[in-house]
């Protein structure tokens, strides 16, 4: 076995399609079959299931791949610490997060301290959040979803309430705070069935007992408090995010029963190398939202 063998074996077992890894790669596709198939060769075990054009990743390709995405990772890992070492380290942060909007800001802050900091920031999913650390694509992740898996460091960073946002011309726009169950009749702005806070906000109806009636599905959710300003609907906004948007014509109601909160957390792997400008980056994430509470 060599690097290029298990390279090309990693993408097309991230991928499941040889094509579209040929692509990736640059080279041929006949070339990238012969090379996968000297693997399984020199391994004595097929690593993929393959069914006419269609290929599937394995047991036996699955247990490969594990050790491979780690090997890879660590070498990554080497060459920032020896071009941190050498003094040549390009204070990139790599990050991924769940929509907030706080990031703005934090980045601003931190670069004001850390002027040649450099950021590469996406925005995913949590399973995707997961996956990205494990293969060492990012250095730090920011979710609302703790999470608990070896090899990976969670530290939770503030408890964000989740409130019920309504017109201000709304009957209970004069109250203060609700049970959710009070709103079960209402129509709901919400974000789209696979975005992990309509997940998280769907589980709370369900804890009130009732399925929410869904109006307005958007993907933005930004636009989610100029549709309840319209007198739309109503729906759900977290306090921070709140906090740093104009709402002048919608008003929050604390809920009092279920208890609705999300956990605000930060996450990276813990054997993976990480830069100086990425540990401080750490410390400042923590300290900021110390200072927010």
């Amino acid at each position: 076995m060599d690097l290029l063998q298990l390279r090309y074996f990693q993408i097309v077992a991230h991928l499941e399609h040889m094509t579209n890894a040929a692509k990736q790669l640059k080279v041929a596709q006949p070339s990238l079959s012969q090379t996968i198939s000297r693997l399984e060769e020199e391994l004595g075990f097929s690593l993929f299931d393959r069914e006419g054009r269609n290929i599937k990743l394995n047991s036996f390709g699955k247990i490969l791949l594990k050790r491979v995405d780690r090997a890879f990772s660590e070498l990554e890992s080497a060459k920032v610490e020896m071009a941190e070492l050498a003094g040549e380290s390009n204070n990139l942060i790599s990050l991924s997060v769940m929509h907030t909007p706080l990031l703005p800001n934090i980045i601003s802050k931190f670069r004001k301290a850390y002027p040649s900091a450099k950021f590469q920031v996406s925005m995913h999913s949590p399973l995707r959040l997961v996956d990205q650390l494990e293969k060492g694509e990012i250095d730090v992740c920011v979710t609302y979803f703790p999470i608990e898996k070896e090899g990976i460091n969670w530290v939770n960073l503030m408890e964000d309430e989740v409130f019920i946002v309504v017109p201000e011309k709304h009957p209970l726009a004069e109250r203060k705070c609700i049970r959710l169950r009070e709103v079960e009749d209402e129509q709901f702005i919400n974000m789209e069935r696979t975005n992990p806070f309509r997940m998280l906000t769907d589980r709370f109806c369900e804890k009130a007992g009732f399925t929410p009636n869904i109006a307005f599905e958007l993907e933005e959710p930004g636009s989610i408090h100029s549709y309840v300003e319209a007198g739309l609907g109503i729906s759900f906004l977290t306090e921070h995010t709140i906090r740093y948007a104009s709402h002048e014509k919608i008003v929050p109601l604390h809920i009092e029963q279920p208890v609705c909160k999300r956990t605000i957390g930060m996450a990276w792997k813990s054997d993976r190398y990480t830069s100086k400008v990425v540990r401080e980056f750490r410390e400042f994430m923590i300290r900021y939202f110390k200072e927010l509470e």
